[in-house]
């Protein structure tokens, strides 16, 4: 997915996320819309740009370390 500028998607980009966002949010029901959006934002930026794979690093939750 490229981006333009930071944090500007082109068309292709935002209807992939708005569609893994959408698949999140009915999977989910009771997750943060918000945590979701900045998931799939945050998976635009380094460059994914499959739906599912999208939806599947929102849905992943923040990554922890194991030490």
């Amino acid at each position: 997915m490229k981006s333009f500028m930071p944090g500007v998607f082109g068309p292709e980009a935002t209807a992939a996320m708005g569609e893994a966002y959408e698949a999140a949010l009915a999977s989910q029901p009771n997750a943060v819309p918000e945590a979701i959006a900045g998931r799939i934002i945050a998976a635009g930026r380094l460059g994914e740009c499959d739906p599912v794979r999208l939806r599947l690093a929102a849905l992943a939750g923040p990554r922890r370390e194991i030490r």
